[in-house]
């Protein structure tokens, strides 16, 4: 079995290398796989990261790419996304695969009940933990930059399919060892000047650290629908945090013991904490953990062991659209001007009966660009069955198309794919 790495030693294996600084292009090299863990003893800062078995999965040939399958265990790679809705009172769980024993499964997939794994974005970018804010996925990871060691963020766009936005390096000091969100302020655990640990809130934007109160390490974090901010310890605890002063009251023990950087978060229909654990013996494994006593349940265990952080759960009001289907594209010859097909339910998200009017927006942007979405067009949906929307692009290129409808209630979830447009079309 291969070898976790605690990041108080410089691992052995490639590093991940930053091409430009901020917008940090580069992903990984490959090497020899290796665990990414936090230091168990506060003797010492965090070490440089370094990026072992992450290999970068090209797209398939084709024009329009096409929507992949749950592969159970296994990767292929996913080019076309419908929302996945919770089922049988399993929520849809977002997770960042940093490790595998298999090559070929890293980056972002949605997590079975039975440790299987839906793709969605396969580029691999290694994080320690993770919040969304605004449908920004901010992932923060320590790692070498010209051999200097640097704290970096990176951000994702949750509705274009966890499409990478760009990087940033952050100011000395600023990275949290784990961090947790109530949907308005970034909370988290740092480790201050002293090598000992802080809690403290996380301006996204500056970087600044705003300190509350000493703590002890936090393993994993989540902030509950009441605002209680749930922290999970190295020992397999589970408290509760006082936001205000950092105080902490413990409510009990998980029953697991974890080693390595893994993630937690709160599911807000059932009040239960999803977390994944990398425990001693190198194992992969996802838990529910019930939020009045501390226990948790094991619900499986990773074929090939995956370390997976920055978990998310999205949640939409009952309200709400249902997510469009059957989305399509249509671009004839090197036309720059086209459609966007997708299926309008009379259904909202929660089943029922919906009412008509509604919107739908549609963007599209430049796939091989990190700026996000360029060109935003909304219509209104007076019924259900198939839209078309017309969407003009600017160039010829690979573009992603998303979209999403909307009422009153809130938004539905996305979907998304991509497709080569104008006289970059591939030849029959």
């Amino acid at each position: 079995m291969k070898k976790r790495h605690l990041l108080t030693m410089l691992m052995s294996g490639a590093l991940l290398t930053i091409a430009t600084v901020p917008s940090l292009t580069a992903r990984v090299q490959e090497g020899a796989g290796n665990r990414y863990g936090s230091p168990l003893q506060t003797s010492g800062k965090t070490q440089s990261s370094s990026l072992g078995g992450m290999t970068r999965l090209s797209l398939p040939a084709g024009n329009e790419e096409k929507s992949v399958s749950p592969v159970h265990n296994g990767f292929s790679v996913p080019v076309s996304r419908t929302f996945m809705r919770e089922t049988a009172g399993f929520p849809v769980i977002y997770g960042n695969i940093i490790f595998s024993e298999k090559s070929e499964n890293k980056g972002f997939s949605i997590i079975g009940a039975d440790g299987s794994f839906t793709p969605v974005n396969p580029e691999p970018y290694v994080g320690f933990t993770a919040v969304v804010l605004d449908n920004v996925y901010y992932s923060f990871v320590q790692t070498e930059i010209n051999g200097e060691t640097k704290n970096v963020m990176h951000r994702f766009s949750v509705k274009d399919g966890f499409a990478y936005l760009g990087s940033k390096v952050m100011p000395d000091g600023s990275r949290p060892e784990v961090a947790a969100t109530d949907g308005q302020t970034v909370y988290g655990c740092f480790i201050g000047s002293n090598d000992a640990f802080y809690m403290g809130t996380l301006n996204l934007t500056t970087g600044s650290v705003t300190r509350i109160g000493d703590t002890f390490q936090w393993q994993s974090a989540a902030i509950g629908n009441d605002g209680t901010l749930y922290v999970i310890d190295y020992q397999g605890k589970l408290y509760k945090v006082d936001k205000t002063n950092a105080n902490a009251t413990l409510i009990g023990t998980t029953g697991a013991l974890p080693k390595y950087y893994t993630g937690a978060a709160y599911d807000r229909r059932s009040g239960k904490i999803y977390w994944t654990v990398c425990p001693e013996d190198e194992s992969g494994r996802l838990y529910e953990i019930n939020t009045a006593t501390g226990v948790a349940t094991q619900l499986a265990k990773f074929r090939y062991n995956e370390q997976i952080t920055g978990l998310y759960i999205p949640y939409y009001a009952d309200a709400v659209p249902a997510a469009p289907q059957e989305m399509t594209t249509e671009f004839v010859g090197s036309n720059l001007t086209g459609k966007v097909n997708l299926t309008v339910s009379d259904k909202n998200y929660n089943g029922a009966a919906i009412s008509f009017p509604i919107s739908c927006t549609v963007t599209a942007g430049d796939a091989a660009t990190t700026e996000g979405q360029t060109i935003t067009k909304t219509v209104q949906v007076t019924k259900a069955g198939t839209l078309s929307v017309p969407m003009p692009v600017t160039h010829d290129g690979l573009w992603r198309f998303t979209a999403w409808l909307h009422n009153t209630a809130g938004e539905s979830p996305a979907a998304t794919t991509k497709v080569s447009v104008g006289n970059d079309q591939p030849v029959a």
